[in-house]
């Protein structure tokens, strides 16, 4: 089972949307959705599953959301340089258009939202014009 956050046309069969958690008997129960031949995303049925804890996961959450809170915005600009560096080494990009770069940093980075994704592309093209990307300074 591939499990993704984000939508995806051409990997998704079936989309489960956990709905809720019945502590009392450990259950889990998720909304089944399937697209249809026009490429609407219709609600198929329900499914109950056992509730399943994973060791760990309440501190795992709380230091990612702690980490998230004490970002800055150095940091965050310093990840998305890290990525155009990435996309610019695996693809090149020098004469690519906007909506396949857009695409591609959407592909290959999933977790990163809409306004992340056009300051990554920024970021492409400040380094492609050869434009010095230094965050020391803040």
């Amino acid at each position: 089972m591939f499990c993704s956050p984000i939508i995806e046309e051409h990997v998704e069969h079936f989309i489960l949307r956990a709905l809720d958690i019945e502590f009392e008997q450990q259950l889990n129960r998720a909304v089944v959705y399937k697209r249809d031949e026009i490429g609407m995303i219709l609600p198929y049925g329900y499914v109950v599953l056992p509730r399943h804890e994973v060791e760990g996961y309440e501190e795992k959450k709380a230091e990612f959301r702690e980490s998230v809170q004490k970002r800055t915005i150095k940091g965050r600009f310093a990840e998305y340089d890290e990525v155009a560096d990435t996309m610019i080494e695996k693809f090149g990009l020098k004469d690519m258009k906007k909506r396949t770069l857009k695409s591609l940093i959407q592909r290959f980075f999933p977790r990163f939202v809409e306004e992340e994704v056009k300051e990554i592309m920024t970021s492409i093209e400040l380094k492609l014009e050869g434009v010095p990307l230094d965050y020391k300074s803040y």
